[in-house]
């Protein structure tokens, strides 16, 4: 029977997870993105359509997320069934931590400490990204491989989730393969009367056994060479951009971030520090007393993993990141603590400055909405896709629009088959009948990517200008207002200052034998800020979508 306090954290970590949930939905509700959350909305999309994954779909981070997302769109066909997803697994994994934490430190209270400091660091999901979806993954493969130390079964377990986490962030790969290499030797210095070889290897083995599955799925399925282009070939371009100074200089700019040591403005880096401090400290005290007492192999092990999941911020240093990677490690720190008997003044005096850090500008949430944009707000269920989401109605009507082509063109059976999207907005090949010819489902980037150059050589079998004399591909690009343009609805959205505008002619150019078939002005969002035309050009045979109506501006 469990006692009273073990009933009271249950219902406050059930509590707490549930309002991670709760939170993440209503926040998702409200927040536009149609470059992160239509890119993962486009990968369940096109799931549902039957296409192939890296021949057909373009699968960024791991195959895993673009399935467990893909399922959880199927349960209610919108993009606000995979907020709900999302937010559900990254609630399982800050469960998690309190779990693994108790079983290191052997006390509830210690524990708790630990589970709702990584809450209030990060208490929502704001976007789809992978990182969320293998959070769950990491802890409890922990978990599992350091509970069931003496049952090897239980440790295959251990290393089977961790393998899973690589499949859907395979940027995981290197840390966690080093973490599990590195137990080998931390299992048998810290054991008295050694292994057994089937006890030792399980983890390992576990994590290698769903990585060749993945590979011989690939290799069944011809689809290696389009993996390899998206998971080796694009990181390396983007290592151009994200490590322009070279690998040594972004984990010195990393660091930077994380040791700044202030609870008035940088209170989630600093507990971040703290979670680093504490793992060296780990392995400074094995070290020093390794002949005077047995190590702990289960918090060598931790922290090590802890410290190597670092590198999921390496590229872009975030709250979100370090959240879903290095909150693992939360639990060590307050166990140190309570050797000092100081658990509980660190956990008020965290807790102080991440409640007052949330209204600050390194809270790691950008997207609360103000009242005007609540109160601007409304819902619309013409399109699935977007039922229960609450944006303004500027925003429904655009897409509404854009939906109504779509529908125009397919009747007009002008021989469209493909699509080609040149803006930021990854819902447009969601909410398109036509198939993307093109390595990502948009063609315009964020920090000045050049989409375009890096598909010509990721991808050189997408011949665009033979799709163009076929005139069988429909172009939706972008141009600046023209004069007598509506202003661009904003619907009281906050937008992101530090975004480098959308590169856009000034007047959009139809390739030969195409016209505009329609243009629209595009509603502003965080991601989307410049206030665009969006412009639809389809081949003449297909006409005009309102030709009585194209002298003035939507």
């Amino acid at each position: 029977m469990k006692s009273p306090g073990g009933i009271v954290c249950a219902a406050v970590v059930v509590l707490t997870a549930a309002s991670v949930v709760f939170l993440s939905v209503a926040q998702g509700a409200y927040h536009l993105d149609p470059h992160h959350w239509g890119l993962m909305t486009s990968n369940a999309v096109d799931i549902a359509r039957g296409r192939v994954p890296y021949k057909e779909i373009f699968i960024q981070y791991g195959f895993l997320t673009a399935y467990i997302e893909y399922l959880f769109f199927a349960a209610g066909n919108n993009v606000l069934s995979i907020i709900f997803g999302v937010s559900t697994l990254y609630a399982m994994g800050l469960a998690g931590v309190y779990f693994l934490t108790f079983h290191l430190a052997k006390k509830r209270r210690v524990a708790l400490y630990a589970f709702l400091t990584t809450f209030l660091i990060h208490p929502l999901a704001i976007y789809p990204w992978p990182n969320y979806i293998a959070f769950p993954f990491i802890v409890f493969g922990c978990l599992a491989i350091v509970k069931g130390k003496n049952n090897w079964w239980i440790c295959l377990l251990g290393g089977v989730l961790l393998g899973l986490a690589v499949l859907a962030r395979e940027g995981l790969f290197l840390g966690l393969a080093l973490a599990l290499v590195a137990l080998l030797p931390i299992r048998l210095w810290s054991s008295q009367g050694g292994m057994s070889a089937m006890k030792l290897l399980s983890p390992l083995v576990g994590f290698v056994l769903p990585l060749g599955l993945f590979v011989f799925y690939l290799w069944l399925n011809e689809l290696t060479y389009y993996w390899w282009q998206v998971a080796i070939g694009l990181p390396k371009l983007y290592a151009t951009i994200f490590l322009v100074h070279g690998p040594v200089a972004a984990i010195w700019d990393l660091l930077k971030y994380v040791f700044q040591f202030s609870l008035s403005e940088h209170a989630r880096q600093t507990f971040f520090a703290l979670v680093s401090i504490s793992a060296s400290v780990y392995w400074i005290e094995a070290m020093f007393a390794r002949w005077k007492k047995p190590v702990d192999a289960d918090c060598l092990f931790i922290a090590l993993i802890t410290v190597l999941l670092l590198s999921s911020s390496v590229h872009l240093n975030e709250i979100f990141r370090l959240a879903t990677s290095v909150s693992l490690g939360a639990g060590l720190v307050y166990i140190l603590a309570d050797r000092l008997r100081l658990a509980g003044l660190l956990f008020a005096c965290a807790t102080l400055a991440l409640v007052v850090g949330v209204l600050g500008r390194d809270s790691g949430d950008y997207f609360l909405p103000s009242r005007a944009q609540i109160e601007a707000a409304t819902t619309s269920d013409r399109i699935a896709l977007f039922a229960r989401q609450r944006w303004s109605q500027d925003v429904f009507d655009y897409y509404d629009w854009y939906v109504d082509a779509m529908g125009v063109l397919q009747t007009r059976s002008c021989g469209l088959s493909y699509l080609r999207n040149e803006t930021r907005d990854a819902f447009l090949e969601a909410l398109s009948p036509f198939v993307q010819y093109q390595l990502m489902p948009f063609g315009n980037g964020m920090l000045d990517v050049p989409v375009d150059e890096w598909s010509q050589r990721l991808r050189p079998d997408y011949d665009y200008g033979e799709r163009l004399k076929a005139r069988d591909i429909l172009v939706i690009t972008t141009e600046k207002p023209r004069a007598g343009d509506d202003a661009a609805p904003d619907g009281d959205r906050v937008f992101n200052p530090f975004i480098p505008p959308q590169q856009a002619a000034s007047e959009g150019t139809a390739p030969d034998g195409y016209r505009t078939f329609a243009r629209r002005i595009t509603p502003k969002s965080w991601f989307l800020p410049d206030g665009l035309v969006t412009l639809i050009f389809a081949p003449a045979e297909c006409g005009e979508m309102f030709p009585q109506k194209e002298a003035s501006s939507p």
